[in-house]
């Protein structure tokens, strides 16, 4: 996939335009996109996007109102995107038949990284769901632009033991976990609330850019087996005190 990268702000109200002020300059990216949502041209954009949620999510994949009435009416997606004629074919083709699109042009904006961030009462508090990436190391990219966007202080996230989302989310430092288990979950089993500070602005900044891959930290030490572990591979520790998850290795 060749660059450049198209940062986006998908949303509808004036923070959109706030949000995307705060986007940074990157060398493989061109300047910043405002898609309104509500703009009948924007919803090719809509489907793409709802599209790469689906085929990264599978069963889990966003429904569409969840998409206008809790992502991009209420906040804002903010992620990458390539244009169409950069895209695999098999991947063109597969985003389009997802989207119920009869086809689209080789200038068409696709989502390829996207984050969604809410924000809550407490100033800098989000809460972020629905990352994804098509494409190896965007999806980082995504969250650090996201986040330095919205001049996030702390995060709440939801996700899953076997999500491989939770590596991604274990690069931003550790990750408290509130809960292990939540039973109103359509996943009860697998999924786990965590709790993240949020890294400065000037880190957000260079994980955003590529030019940093991870924020780094010192996990806890215990005395737990290690023999099937490899390096990359996220521990979730719950059973004592302060339960984090953390990289092993430091990779």
């Amino acid at each position: 996939m060749s660059a450049p990268y198209v940062p986006f702000v998908f949303g509808h109200g004036v923070w959109c335009g706030a949000f995307a002020a705060r986007v940074p300059a990157m060398d493989d990216a061109s300047p910043v996109v405002v898609v309104d949502v509500l703009e009948p041209s924007s919803a090719p954009f809509f489907a793409l996007l709802l599209a790469g949620n689906a085929r990264a999510f599978g069963d889990m994949g966003m429904p569409a109102w969840v998409q206008l009435d809790c992502a991009t009416l209420p906040t804002a997606m903010i992620g990458f995107a390539v244009r169409a004629r950069a895209l695999d074919p098999s991947v063109r083709a597969d985003l389009v038949a997802r989207a119920g699109l009869g086809g689209i042009d080789d200038d068409a904006l696709v989502p390829v990284a996207e984050y969604t961030a809410l924000c809550t009462p407490e100033p800098g508090h989000v809460v972020g769901f629905s990352l994804f990436s098509l494409v190896p190391g965007l999806g980082l990219r995504a969250k650090a632009m996201a986040l330095q966007a919205m001049g996030a202080r702390r995060q709440t996230g939801i996700t899953q033991r076997d999500n491989t989302a939770l590596r991604t989310h274990a690069r931003f430092g550790p990750l408290t976990i509130v809960q292990v288990g939540v039973a109103v979950h359509s996943k009860p089993k697998t999924t786990l609330v965590y709790e993240l500070g949020v890294p400065s602005d000037d880190t957000l900044v260079e994980l955003a850019r590529g030019t940093r891959t991870r924020v780094p930290y010192a996990g806890q030490t215990r005395e737990r087996p290690t023999d099937h572990l490899q390096r990359g591979d996220v521990v979730v520790d719950v059973d004592v005190g302060r339960a984090l998850a953390t990289i092993v290795d430091g990779s």
